[in-house]
């Protein structure tokens, strides 16, 4: 089997502020409390723009808070995303390809970087 490189483009990214709620049961956390995240989109591709992409489970890490599936253009968003080392990671039949590790910087959540 060809293992294919992820071809990913990230579109855009916005940051998202994400007010935590207080929890009656832990005085550490208050109201005031923000917790930034972002939604991260982006598009997977074909080496071969002609074959057609069908609907692709991605997931950030392990996949327990993170998962989505490809739009039929190959578009595809992660909502509320903290910062930190977030493995990328493409789940197809058809196609194998390599994950991707993707840094965000609490003082830079609108750049990321792609670290491997």
């Amino acid at each position: 089997a060809l293992l294919l490189p992820l071809l990913l483009s990230i579109l855009s990214l916005s940051i998202q502020p994400h007010f935590a709620a207080a929890d009656k049961n832990n005085d550490a956390l208050s109201q005031s409390s923000t917790i930034i995240t972002t939604s991260i989109q982006g598009r997977l591709r074909l080496p071969d723009p002609s074959q057609a992409l069908n609907s692709t489970r991605i997931t950030l890490n392990d996949g327990s808070k993170h998962s989505t599936y490809t739009q039929p253009d190959g578009s595809f968003v992660f909502y509320r995303v903290p910062p930190g080392v977030h493995l990328l990671d493409v789940q197809s039949r058809e196609h194998h390809f390599s994950q991707v590790k993707i840094q965000l910087l609490e003082e830079a959540m609108d750049v990321p970087k792609c670290i491997e």
